[in-house]
């Protein structure tokens, strides 16, 4: 099972704090908690023009990385400091990310899911 939620483009972990605490509230709702938390990026594939739907992302390059955390957590405010400890290592230009989203996976405990 992965619990996760993504938004649209420009609106990110520092630009929007809502992210984190929507999948923490999932995961409440879901009675489990995690030790790996997954940051997905969609990045502006170089050399492509600006979207031609508006809100649209346009070609995109996706990119995704994740940590392992010898614990397990479940607040919004674990969830935000890893994520944002990704995405400084993924070193994507804020202007250049047309999309990002956050999900939890494997090594989930508790509630109806079994790990």
């Amino acid at each position: 099972m992965e619990v996760g939620v993504g938004k649209p483009p420009l609106v990110g972990i520092h630009h929007n704090p809502s992210l984190n605490s929507q999948v923490a509230q999932r995961m409440a709702m879901a009675q489990v908690r995690c030790k790996t938390v997954t940051l997905k990026i969609k990045r502006r594939k170089e050399g492509a023009p600006s979207p031609m739907k508006f809100l649209g992302h346009g070609p995109c390059d996706n990119l995704s990385r994740s940590e392992t955390v010898p614990s397990f957590i479940s607040s919004k405010e674990d969830i935000a400091r890893i994520a944002r400890e990704l995405l400084v290592a993924v070193h994507v230009p804020p202007a250049e990310i047309r999309g990002v989203g956050i999900s939890v996976g494997r090594d989930i405990v508790g509630g109806w899911v079994f790990a």
